[in-house]
């Protein structure tokens, strides 16, 4: 099996007043993950997030062990909603189990319950070290009505800009019509989206699978 291992630090602000850190090891299927309460006031429940076509299969949970970590589809759900699962200056570890071995790990975001049944982004906790920057999932294409929409994809690393240019295509051949995450449908055709992300100096291209406009 190929593993990898290595500790990325993030910056997490729950709520006003509040912070945390944390860390995860990616270890082929596992994720040892480890957060820190700095703050004065208990985390209420909270997920990680991976992005659409990483399934969890598991999560268990170590010191302040009596939160209970359940995992459904991309994402493990710590503490039932609207509890206060993390005390201040409390430490939470747990291992998240996924379906496949990580290779070049995928990018985690923690969310934070602010009122009991809201939950907003906190924080990334970015891929493994030494891995290139590169797309995790391609565009998504939506026909409504006479546009096309597009769902963004996932990056192995926040990006500092990214780019969107449609292209209509005839065979083999793929023109540049537009930008934008919504096109403007003026004839059929098949059109395709181009996304190009700045990650680390680097430039990371994706292009969303065709899609046929009648």
């Amino acid at each position: 099996m190929l593993s990898i291992s290595a500790a990325v630090l993030a910056a997490l602000v729950v709520a006003a007043g509040d912070g945390g850190s944390g860390t995860y090891v990616a270890t082929g299927r596992d994720y040892d993950v480890a957060f820190y309460n700095s703050g004065t006031t208990a985390w209420r429940a909270f997920a990680l997030t991976a992005p659409p076509g990483s399934t969890f299969v598991g999560g268990t949970t170590g010191n302040e062990g009596s939160i209970a970590c359940a995992a459904s589809g991309n994402q493990i759900q710590c503490g039932p909603i609207g509890a206060n699962v993390m005390p201040p200056q409390a430490h939470l570890t747990f291992v998240a189990t996924m379906a496949d071995a990580a290779i070049c790990g995928p990018t985690f975001a923690l969310s934070v319950s602010g009122d009991g049944s809201t939950y907003t982004p906190a924080g990334d906790i970015g891929p493994a070290a030494d891995c290139a920057p590169h797309a995790v999932t391609r565009p998504v294409l939506h026909r409504v009505g006479k546009r096309i929409r597009a769902t963004p994809p996932a990056w192995s690393s926040p990006p500092t800009h990214v780019t969107y240019r449609w292209q209509r295509c005839a065979g083999s051949r793929c023109i540049a019509i537009a930008s934008g995450l919504t096109l403007h449908v003026k004839r059929s055709g098949t059109y395709r989206l181009v996304a190009t992300a700045t990650i680390d100096g680097q430039a990371v291209a994706t292009t969303s699978r065709p899609l046929r406009y009648r």
